[in-house]
């Protein structure tokens, strides 16, 4: 089933890319402008998580890969087709589904072990990806 629903989303990206380059070639005045336009296109996916990681990538190109339209798309292939949980469909790398009904808080609250269990390192990564902006790690740990 998940397959077909892969299939679907993949589809829909197909056909929606296509009727944009339709309205571009349309707008454009010459030929040579409207290809130019449909080339620019081609390699969106290479800035996006197809390839690797969008963590890994530098600052200024995770910013553009988090907020460009084939990263969801991926990221939603990748869910459907690995029968992984997808992100909360909100954010960055969300994917366009939701197959996670805890959402992403959640999934961080069940993640986080008991305290005294951690390294000081795996304490302040835990509190960097739990704590609310300006909460201190004595205020996560008492929750």
């Amino acid at each position: 089933m998940s397959t077909l629903a892969a299939a679907g989303v993949l589809l829909l990206f197909l056909l929606a890319v296509s009727w944009l380059s339709a309205a571009f070639g349309l707008l454009a005045r010459t030929p040579e402008a409207a290809s130019g336009v449909t080339f620019l296109v081609m390699f969106l996916p290479y800035p996006s998580s197809a390839f690797v990681p969008v963590e890994t990538m530098p600052a200024w190109l995770r910013g553009f890969a988090d907020h460009q339209p084939v990263t969801p798309v991926i990221e939603t292939l990748r869910a459907l087709l690995l029968a992984t949980p997808g992100g909360d469909g909100a954010g960055p790398r969300g994917g366009l589904v939701r197959r996670d009904p805890g959402g992403v808080d959640g999934a961080r609250r069940a993640a986080v072990p008991p305290p005294g269990r951690l390294t000081a390192r795996q304490s302040a990564r835990t509190t960097a990806a739990v704590a609310p902006a300006g909460t201190t790690a004595a205020a996560v740990v008492s929750r």
